[in-house]
């Protein structure tokens, strides 16, 4: 819930990594899940599915409207994201890309790559 996290200090925020195991990087993870709420809050109101209605279910869309929050998320990142949420975000299904879309091209010839949510 981002109001939850951005009604947490940065100190909480640190607290809660650690109780949870996540050592590396703390502190810039802490500072970056205050900064990726605010975003969300101020320019989504707090929710991701506006980001996708503001795409208009538009995968390429998305992508840039994700990679906007602060310059902190990059293409891995975009990825990983929409990898995860294909199964509700239906037009990023099947969603491929990196080494698993190298891996296809060379099983699969040709790939038809417009069937692809890349």
């Amino acid at each position: 819930d981002a109001n939850k996290m951005r009604d947490t200090t940065w100190e909480q925020r640190m607290e809660y990594l650690t109780e949870g195991g996540y050592t590396h990087y703390r502190e810039r993870t802490a500072t970056f899940l205050g900064e990726m709420s605010d975003r969300l809050l101020e320019k989504y109101g707090g929710d991701l599915n506006n980001l996708r209605e503001a795409a208009q279910n538009n995968p390429s869309k998305e992508r840039k409207l994700l990679k906007e929050f602060k310059a902190r998320i990059g293409e891995v990142g975009v990825s990983i994201f929409l990898w995860d949420v294909q199964v509700v975000w239906e037009e990023n299904y099947p969603h491929i890309n990196g080494e698993a879309l190298k891996a296809a091209q060379k099983l699969i010839t040709p790939l038809c790559q417009s069937q692809l949510a890349i």
